[in-house]
């Protein structure tokens, strides 16, 4: 664990290309009030909390959300070992040692929980995971894959004095290593792809609602970065400033910095007949649109009225987060 954001680029270099990240949505209910889940740094308080909700209540408790409070990583590599050994016999008999990982995914849910809570290969196809003896192993995408669950009930409103959405995320962060890769998709081995299924535990239905990624990336020296995005690729970017980053700090890139994007690859099915072209490919109201990156924003470390922190209305409702989300400036600019 650590105290502070990083992520780093390359590994073991101590140089970060990002900060902090995470997910903001915000919707209203069919009463008219706003429900939203967001943070930033977490000083004010979290937006997110780990684990469940009772598909009943849309509730949980921190000793139920507690067994959750763990990130699952799976190796491909790990899997082929297990399902090799698994047929051979030698995990039945005990002879070899199951990563611990396999042992506790958290595949199905108990009590008031989902049955579908992490996806795994049902060998048998008897709707139980047990792959001590029937060989059930975890379903993961790429060659490495984390999984965590988030709900925003727990959270400490005291960040937004709104109502929490009771939404839970079931969450995967996963990527490829191809050795023998081509130049021109190289790429593929510098990125990390994030997957969220998203679910309303609540008995409320939410309208006008928007899910933002919000992103502090910071390049290695994190006074020299510019932001941009390319709406035609539906991705936001970060460079630097000049062709040097920093000026000689440990956490400086140097010469020849990187540069970093976020991409959004899927999203939710677009309102048919809206006459917006929401995945930016030229066409509108294609059957089976789906949301991609429909706006791009961005503020300032300051207090500004305008582009600052969010910090709240005039009625003193934090609905900045929400105003960011959906394409406004805090003074209502659109």
């Amino acid at each position: 664990t650590t105290s502070y954001g990083r992520y780093e680029v390359p590994k073991g270099t101590s140089r970060n290309a990002d900060f902090a990240s995470t997910l903001w949505i915000g919707g209203y209910d069919d009463g008219g009030l706003l429900h939203q889940m967001a943070q930033t740094y977490r000083q004010d308080g979290m937006g997110l909390s780990v684990g469940p909700l009772d598909i009943i209540t849309g509730t949980t408790d921190s000793t139920s959300a507690a067994q959750y409070n763990k990130m699952w990583k799976i190796n491909r590599y790990t899997i082929s070992q297990f399902r090799n050994a698994f047929a051979s016999g030698a995990v039945t008999s005990g002879a070899y040692s199951v990563d611990n990982d396999i042992l506790t995914w958290p595949a199905i849910g108990s009590g008031n929980y989902t049955r579908k809570m992490a996806p795994f290969v049902d060998v048998n196809h008897d709707g139980l995971y047990k792959p001590i003896v029937d060989g059930d192993y975890p379903d993961i995408k790429g060659d490495q894959m984390l999984y965590w669950i988030m709900n925003d009930t727990l959270h400490d409103s005291s960040i937004l004095h709104l109502p929490a959405l009771q939404i839970e995320i079931h969450a995967s962060a996963y990527s490829y290593v191809c050795a023998n890769i081509t130049d021109s998709i190289k790429a593929l081995n510098y990125t990390t792809f994030y997957h969220y299924d998203i679910f309303n535990r609540s008995h409320n239905n939410y309208h006008n609602s928007f899910i933002g990624l919000w992103d502090d990336a910071d390049l290695g020296w994190f006074k020299d970065d510019f932001v941009g995005c390319r709406p035609t690729d539906n991705y936001g970017y970060i460079l630097n400033g000049s062709s040097t980053d920093g000026s000689g700090q440990g956490t400086a890139y140097g010469i020849k910095p990187p540069m970093l994007s976020n991409v959004i690859l899927n999203g939710p099915l677009a309102q048919p007949g809206d006459g917006i072209d929401n995945n930016n490919n030229g066409i509108v109201d294609e059957p089976n649109e789906h949301n991609l990156m429909t706006s791009f924003m961005y503020f300032n470390n300051d207090t500004s009225p305008i582009n600052g922190n969010p910090g709240g209305s005039s009625t003193g409702i934090h609905d900045d987060y929400y105003q960011y989300s959906s394409a406004y400036w805090k003074n209502g600019q659109h």
